[in-house]
Protein backbone atom coordinates (compact mmCIF):
# COMPACT_ATOMS: atom_id res chain seq x y z
CA UNK A 1 0.00 0.00 0.00
CA UNK A 2 1.48 3.70 -0.99
CA UNK A 3 2.75 4.73 2.46
CA UNK A 4 0.72 8.09 2.08
CA UNK A 5 -2.46 5.95 1.97
CA UNK A 6 -1.38 4.57 5.13
CA UNK A 7 -0.76 7.71 6.68
CA UNK A 8 -4.05 8.93 5.55
CA UNK A 9 -5.75 5.92 7.03
CA UNK A 10 -3.90 5.89 10.28
CA UNK A 11 -5.02 10.04 10.44
CA UNK A 12 -8.40 8.79 10.38
CA UNK A 13 -8.41 6.56 13.23
CA UNK A 14 -6.33 8.49 15.53
CA UNK A 15 -9.14 11.19 14.85
CA UNK A 16 -11.68 8.34 15.13
CA UNK A 17 -10.32 7.64 18.78
CA UNK A 18 -9.66 11.11 20.08
CA UNK A 19 -12.37 12.93 22.27
CA UNK A 20 -14.54 15.17 20.68
CA UNK A 21 -12.97 18.88 21.23
CA UNK A 22 -14.62 20.62 23.88
CA UNK A 23 -16.95 24.00 22.92
CA UNK A 24 -15.13 27.19 23.98
CA UNK A 25 -16.37 28.22 26.48
CA UNK A 26 -18.83 32.11 25.09
CA UNK A 27 -18.05 35.44 26.22
CA UNK A 28 -19.90 38.43 26.27
CA UNK A 29 -18.39 41.75 24.56
CA UNK A 30 -17.01 42.85 28.01
CA UNK A 31 -15.28 39.74 27.88
CA UNK A 32 -16.76 37.89 30.50
CA UNK A 33 -18.24 34.44 30.27
CA UNK A 34 -21.60 34.21 28.93
CA UNK A 35 -24.12 32.94 31.07
CA UNK A 36 -26.96 33.85 29.31
CA UNK A 37 -29.27 31.24 28.73
CA UNK A 38 -32.10 28.56 29.91
CA UNK A 39 -30.52 26.42 32.54
CA UNK A 40 -31.64 23.74 34.58
CA UNK A 41 -30.46 20.85 37.29
CA UNK A 42 -32.03 17.87 37.88
CA UNK A 43 -30.68 14.80 39.31
CA UNK A 44 -31.42 12.03 41.57
CA UNK A 45 -29.24 13.26 43.80
CA UNK A 46 -30.10 15.90 46.65
CA UNK A 47 -28.66 18.41 48.81
CA UNK A 48 -28.00 16.31 52.14
CA UNK A 49 -26.37 12.63 52.08
CA UNK A 50 -28.61 9.43 52.66
CA UNK A 51 -27.31 8.22 55.70
CA UNK A 52 -26.46 4.34 54.25
CA UNK A 53 -23.84 6.79 52.06
CA UNK A 54 -20.34 6.98 53.47
CA UNK A 55 -18.82 8.59 51.11
CA UNK A 56 -18.99 11.78 48.59
CA UNK A 57 -18.35 10.08 45.57
CA UNK A 58 -19.74 6.86 44.25
CA UNK A 59 -17.31 4.52 42.76
CA UNK A 60 -18.43 2.68 39.19
CA UNK A 61 -19.66 -0.62 40.75
CA UNK A 62 -21.60 1.29 43.52
CA UNK A 63 -23.56 3.19 41.17
CA UNK A 64 -26.49 1.04 40.06
CA UNK A 65 -27.01 0.41 43.74
CA UNK A 66 -26.72 3.52 44.93
CA UNK A 67 -29.94 4.81 42.07
CA UNK A 68 -32.12 1.55 43.79
CA UNK A 69 -31.61 2.93 46.96
CA UNK A 70 -32.16 6.64 46.14
CA UNK A 71 -35.30 5.90 44.10
CA UNK A 72 -36.94 3.97 46.79
CA UNK A 73 -39.82 5.62 48.86
CA UNK A 74 -39.48 6.90 52.34
CA UNK A 75 -36.97 8.64 54.40
CA UNK A 76 -33.87 6.48 53.32
CA UNK A 77 -34.59 7.33 49.40
CA UNK A 78 -35.32 10.80 48.20
CA UNK A 79 -37.66 9.99 45.27
CA UNK A 80 -41.68 10.31 45.68
CA UNK A 81 -43.21 8.94 42.81
CA UNK A 82 -46.46 10.92 43.34
CA UNK A 83 -44.47 14.26 43.22
CA UNK A 84 -41.07 13.85 40.69
CA UNK A 85 -43.36 13.60 37.35
CA UNK A 86 -39.51 13.50 35.57
CA UNK A 87 -38.44 10.06 37.09
CA UNK A 88 -34.65 11.12 37.16
CA UNK A 89 -32.43 8.70 36.74
CA UNK A 90 -29.21 9.70 37.18
CA UNK A 91 -26.95 10.92 39.74
CA UNK A 92 -25.34 14.12 40.27
CA UNK A 93 -22.45 14.46 37.93
CA UNK A 94 -19.58 17.17 38.53
CA UNK A 95 -16.31 16.62 36.24
CA UNK A 96 -17.03 12.87 35.80
CA UNK A 97 -17.33 11.81 39.81
CA UNK A 98 -20.56 10.84 40.51
CA UNK A 99 -21.50 12.29 43.40
CA UNK A 100 -23.63 10.91 46.82
CA UNK A 101 -25.01 14.34 47.93
CA UNK A 102 -24.19 18.08 47.05
CA UNK A 103 -23.14 18.68 50.36
CA UNK A 104 -19.36 18.64 50.23
CA UNK A 105 -18.37 20.29 53.27
CA UNK A 106 -19.02 18.60 56.70
CA UNK A 107 -17.75 14.93 54.95
CA UNK A 108 -20.59 13.42 56.35
CA UNK A 109 -22.75 15.45 53.95
CA UNK A 110 -25.14 16.28 56.38
CA UNK A 111 -26.10 20.28 57.24
CA UNK A 112 -24.38 21.05 60.62
CA UNK A 113 -27.26 22.43 62.64
CA UNK A 114 -27.53 24.12 66.07
CA UNK A 115 -30.04 23.85 68.57
CA UNK A 116 -31.91 26.88 67.43
CA UNK A 117 -32.17 25.28 63.64
CA UNK A 118 -33.64 21.85 64.98
CA UNK A 119 -36.29 23.63 66.81
CA UNK A 120 -37.42 25.92 64.50
CA UNK A 121 -37.69 23.20 61.18
CA UNK A 122 -39.58 21.46 64.04
CA UNK A 123 -42.00 24.49 64.64
CA UNK A 124 -42.06 24.82 60.76
CA UNK A 125 -43.02 21.31 60.63
CA UNK A 126 -45.52 21.50 63.34
CA UNK A 127 -47.53 24.37 61.45
CA UNK A 128 -47.67 22.81 58.39
CA UNK A 129 -49.28 19.92 59.65
CA UNK A 130 -51.27 21.56 62.10
CA UNK A 131 -51.53 25.44 61.96
CA UNK A 132 -54.84 26.57 60.04
CA UNK A 133 -55.92 29.74 61.95
CA UNK A 134 -54.08 32.05 59.85
CA UNK A 135 -52.68 32.26 57.09
CA UNK A 136 -49.28 33.94 57.58
CA UNK A 137 -48.80 30.42 59.27
CA UNK A 138 -49.33 28.20 56.15
CA UNK A 139 -46.24 27.02 54.65
CA UNK A 140 -44.49 29.77 52.14
CA UNK A 141 -44.77 28.02 48.71
CA UNK A 142 -48.86 27.22 49.48
CA UNK A 143 -48.83 31.26 49.70
CA UNK A 144 -46.74 31.85 47.17
CA UNK A 145 -44.30 33.92 48.42
CA UNK A 146 -41.31 31.33 47.94
CA UNK A 147 -39.29 30.57 44.93
CA UNK A 148 -36.78 27.99 43.94
CA UNK A 149 -34.67 31.26 42.78
CA UNK A 150 -34.37 32.40 45.88
CA UNK A 151 -30.24 32.20 47.10
CA UNK A 152 -28.99 29.81 46.97
CA UNK A 153 -31.03 28.25 44.48
CA UNK A 154 -32.65 25.06 45.00
CA UNK A 155 -33.43 22.26 42.18
CA UNK A 156 -35.56 19.44 41.78
CA UNK A 157 -36.95 16.75 39.03
CA UNK A 158 -39.35 18.91 38.16
CA UNK A 159 -37.13 20.79 35.86
CA UNK A 160 -37.52 24.41 36.83
CA UNK A 161 -35.38 26.61 34.67
CA UNK A 162 -33.84 29.75 35.29
CA UNK A 163 -33.21 32.08 32.47
CA UNK A 164 -30.34 34.49 32.76
CA UNK A 165 -30.17 37.67 31.53
CA UNK A 166 -26.60 39.55 31.20
CA UNK A 167 -25.67 42.93 31.48
CA UNK A 168 -22.06 44.87 32.46
CA UNK A 169 -23.69 46.01 35.44
CA UNK A 170 -25.87 43.79 36.52
CA UNK A 171 -27.24 39.92 36.06
CA UNK A 172 -30.75 38.95 36.21
CA UNK A 173 -31.75 34.95 36.77
CA UNK A 174 -35.59 34.55 36.59
CA UNK A 175 -36.95 31.24 37.58
CA UNK A 176 -40.12 30.07 36.45
CA UNK A 177 -41.60 30.08 39.62
CA UNK A 178 -42.59 32.50 42.11
CA UNK A 179 -41.14 35.85 43.08
CA UNK A 180 -39.24 34.98 39.47
CA UNK A 181 -36.61 37.48 39.02
CA UNK A 182 -33.91 38.59 40.69
CA UNK A 183 -31.08 40.74 40.32
CA UNK A 184 -26.93 40.55 41.11
CA UNK A 185 -25.83 44.04 41.04
CA UNK A 186 -22.30 44.42 40.04
CA UNK A 187 -21.75 48.00 41.08
CA UNK A 188 -20.78 47.22 44.83
CA UNK A 189 -23.24 49.45 46.53
CA UNK A 190 -25.18 48.12 49.18
CA UNK A 191 -28.49 49.33 50.04
CA UNK A 192 -29.87 50.14 53.73
CA UNK A 193 -30.29 47.50 56.46
CA UNK A 194 -34.23 48.55 56.29
CA UNK A 195 -34.56 47.52 52.77
CA UNK A 196 -35.08 43.90 53.21
CA UNK A 197 -36.79 41.13 51.13
CA UNK A 198 -37.31 37.26 51.01
CA UNK A 199 -34.95 36.93 48.66
CA UNK A 200 -32.29 39.42 49.85
CA UNK A 201 -30.11 41.68 48.25
CA UNK A 202 -27.77 40.53 46.31
CA UNK A 203 -24.37 41.80 45.36
CA UNK A 204 -21.93 40.54 42.76
CA UNK A 205 -18.66 40.84 41.87
CA UNK A 206 -15.85 39.00 39.31
CA UNK A 207 -13.36 36.97 40.49
CA UNK A 208 -11.20 35.74 37.20
CA UNK A 209 -14.12 34.12 35.30
CA UNK A 210 -15.95 33.01 38.54
CA UNK A 211 -19.29 35.43 39.04
CA UNK A 212 -19.22 35.82 43.01
CA UNK A 213 -22.91 36.46 44.39
CA UNK A 214 -23.08 37.60 48.00
CA UNK A 215 -26.73 38.35 49.56
CA UNK A 216 -27.72 40.27 52.66
CA UNK A 217 -30.84 41.69 53.73
CA UNK A 218 -32.86 38.80 53.99
CA UNK A 219 -36.75 39.52 55.87
CA UNK A 220 -38.08 36.76 57.70
CA UNK A 221 -41.69 37.69 58.34
CA UNK A 222 -43.15 34.46 59.31
CA UNK A 223 -44.16 33.15 62.81
CA UNK A 224 -40.61 31.13 63.26
CA UNK A 225 -38.31 33.81 62.27
CA UNK A 226 -36.77 31.98 59.61
CA UNK A 227 -37.39 31.77 56.00
CA UNK A 228 -36.79 28.00 54.32
CA UNK A 229 -34.53 27.42 51.25
CA UNK A 230 -35.92 23.74 51.55
CA UNK A 231 -33.70 21.88 54.39
CA UNK A 232 -32.16 25.27 55.01
CA UNK A 233 -33.42 27.91 56.88
CA UNK A 234 -32.03 31.45 56.76
CA UNK A 235 -32.71 34.65 58.78
CA UNK A 236 -32.32 38.14 59.26
CA UNK A 237 -28.68 37.89 59.62
CA UNK A 238 -27.98 34.96 56.98
CA UNK A 239 -25.58 35.52 54.19
CA UNK A 240 -25.16 33.66 51.60
CA UNK A 241 -22.74 33.11 48.69
CA UNK A 242 -22.78 31.89 45.69
CA UNK A 243 -20.21 31.40 42.79
CA UNK A 244 -21.09 30.39 39.13
CA UNK A 245 -18.42 29.13 36.85
CA UNK A 246 -18.78 28.11 33.24
CA UNK A 247 -16.80 24.77 33.25
CA UNK A 248 -18.06 23.87 29.45
CA UNK A 249 -20.04 25.48 26.99
CA UNK A 250 -23.20 24.64 28.04
CA UNK A 251 -22.79 23.76 31.97
CA UNK A 252 -22.53 26.34 34.98
CA UNK A 253 -20.83 24.59 38.69
CA UNK A 254 -23.00 25.92 40.88
CA UNK A 255 -21.23 26.42 44.65
CA UNK A 256 -23.01 27.72 47.47
CA UNK A 257 -23.16 27.91 50.96
CA UNK A 258 -24.62 29.86 53.87
CA UNK A 259 -23.14 31.74 56.67
CA UNK A 260 -24.82 32.51 60.13
CA UNK A 261 -23.92 30.78 63.55
CA UNK A 262 -27.02 30.83 64.85
CA UNK A 263 -28.27 28.15 62.71
CA UNK A 264 -25.21 26.17 61.79
CA UNK A 265 -22.47 25.10 64.22
CA UNK A 266 -19.67 25.18 61.10
CA UNK A 267 -19.35 26.35 57.71
CA UNK A 268 -20.54 24.49 54.82
CA UNK A 269 -20.00 24.00 50.87
CA UNK A 270 -22.22 22.77 48.65
CA UNK A 271 -22.20 22.35 44.64
CA UNK A 272 -24.01 20.78 41.51
CA UNK A 273 -24.38 21.37 37.52
CA UNK A 274 -26.56 23.35 35.81
CA UNK A 275 -27.10 22.63 32.30
CA UNK A 276 -27.89 24.51 29.13
CA UNK A 277 -31.85 23.37 28.01
CA UNK A 278 -32.89 24.28 24.66
CA UNK A 279 -36.30 25.46 25.68
CA UNK A 280 -39.02 28.28 26.57
CA UNK A 281 -40.05 30.22 29.31
CA UNK A 282 -43.06 30.31 30.65
CA UNK A 283 -45.31 32.36 33.23
CA UNK A 284 -45.63 30.67 36.45
CA UNK A 285 -49.19 32.22 38.11
CA UNK A 286 -49.34 30.40 41.13
CA UNK A 287 -52.60 31.46 42.62
CA UNK A 288 -54.65 31.66 39.41
CA UNK A 289 -57.39 29.72 40.42
CA UNK A 290 -55.55 28.59 43.73
CA UNK A 291 -58.14 28.19 46.35
CA UNK A 292 -56.29 26.14 48.47
CA UNK A 293 -55.26 28.17 51.70
CA UNK A 294 -59.15 29.34 52.06
CA UNK A 295 -60.31 25.53 51.59
CA UNK A 296 -57.88 24.53 53.82
CA UNK A 297 -58.59 27.44 56.37
CA UNK A 298 -62.56 26.91 55.80
CA UNK A 299 -62.61 23.37 56.41
CA UNK A 300 -60.58 23.57 59.72
CA UNK A 301 -62.98 26.01 61.37
CA UNK A 302 -65.45 24.82 59.95
CA UNK A 303 -64.27 21.55 61.59
CA UNK A 304 -63.71 22.97 65.12
CA UNK A 305 -67.17 24.62 64.82
CA UNK A 306 -68.48 20.88 64.26
CA UNK A 307 -66.46 19.63 67.44
CA UNK A 308 -67.53 22.79 69.28
CA UNK A 309 -71.56 21.65 68.62
CA UNK A 310 -70.36 17.95 69.36
CA UNK A 311 -69.49 18.38 72.62
CA UNK A 312 -71.93 21.22 73.10
CA UNK A 313 -74.94 18.61 72.48
CA UNK A 314 -72.70 15.82 74.21
CA UNK A 315 -72.40 18.10 77.20
CA UNK A 316 -76.24 18.62 76.94
CA UNK A 317 -77.39 14.67 76.61
CA UNK A 318 -75.22 14.02 79.77
CA UNK A 319 -77.05 16.98 81.71
CA UNK A 320 -80.32 15.51 80.46
CA UNK A 321 -79.25 11.68 82.03
CA UNK A 322 -78.97 13.22 84.86
CA UNK A 323 -81.75 12.01 87.68
CA UNK A 324 -84.32 14.35 88.55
Amino acid sequence: MDRRIKVFLALIALLACAPALAQPIPHTPDGKPDFQGLWYATSLTRLQRNTKFNRLVIPPDAVEEAIKMMKRPGPDGVYDPENDYFDPDQLLNIRGELRSSWLSKPGNGRLPYTRLAISTLERIEELENYSFDNPEERPAWVRCVSSLGHPPIMANSYVIPHQVVQTPDAVVIATEDTDSARIIHLSGAQPPQIMCSRGGYCAGRWEDDTLVAETTHISAPDPTGVVYRGPIPLAEGSRTIERFTLIAADEILYQFTADDSSLFTAPWSAEYVLRRRPDKFHEYACHEGNYAIVNALTAARLGGESDKAAGGKKAAAAENAKPN
